[in-house]
């Protein structure tokens, strides 16, 4: 793992390939920079959640704080291409709301095993979805919405999911997450901005009364 320092110099003073730029399902940032003579190319990966850094490049604006995690591209097509770069043209926004994950054998790290809550965010037909792959693991994780900045509604509550439909023309849709005893990994807050072509995910946030 290259250092932060090499990353502060590489984000600064480097140019990133911008074929290889990629957000690790919202986990880290990684990408090559372009070598330059006599220098090679090196592999940057960056943790959004364990470091602080700016990213402005390829046509993206990518922060972290440790906390919250927003990127903002110039257009919503470019920000499906970066977040959906493995899947190119899938207008899905997927994101794991929260997971429980560990080692069925932890004294020998084996038998990894990864229980994500999916929130689904089709752009194609406005509808939102959910997954729960936990096998009843977090049903007592509650998931509520709010679309540009209206009540808040129940998505995910007591191990159902209540699907909906935004309207033509959103501006923004929030999702708050109160995640269970028993999860491992959660966002507390997910904000997609149509408006402004930009998603912001928080690991801390309070969640909201009404």
């Amino acid at each position: 793992m290259l250092s932060l320092l090499a990353f502060a110099t590489s984000a600064a003073g480097q140019t990133a390939k911008c074929s290889t730029l990629d957000i690790g399902s919202f986990l880290f940032l990684s990408f090559d920079t372009v070598a330059t003579f006599p220098n090679p190319s090196e592999s940057i990966t960056r943790s959004f959640s364990q470091e602080s850094f700016n990213f402005n490049q390829c046509g993206y604006s990518i922060s972290s704080d440790k906390n919250k995690l927003s990127i903002k591209a110039k257009s919503l097509n470019d920000l499906f291409r970066l977040v959906n770069s493995r899947s190119p043209g899938y207008k899905i926004f997927s994101f794991a709301a929260a997971s429980i994950s560990g080692y069925k054998y932890p004294s020998i790290k084996e038998g990894f095993f990864y229980y994500p809550v999916n929130i689904n965010i089709d752009t194609t037909t406005r509808r939102v979805t959910g997954e729960d792959k936990s096998s009843g693991f977090l049903d007592d994780t509650s998931i509520g919405y709010k679309i540009n900045g209206g009540p808040l509604k129940p998505f995910y509550y007591e191990g159902r999911f209540q699907p909906f439909s935004y309207p033509s023309g959103i501006q923004n849709l929030n999702f708050y997450i109160l995640p269970s005893d028993f999860s491992t990994d959660s966002v507390q807050r997910i904000q997609v901005d149509f408006l402004n072509s930009a998603i912001s995910i928080w690991n801390m946030h309070s969640f909201p009364a009404k």
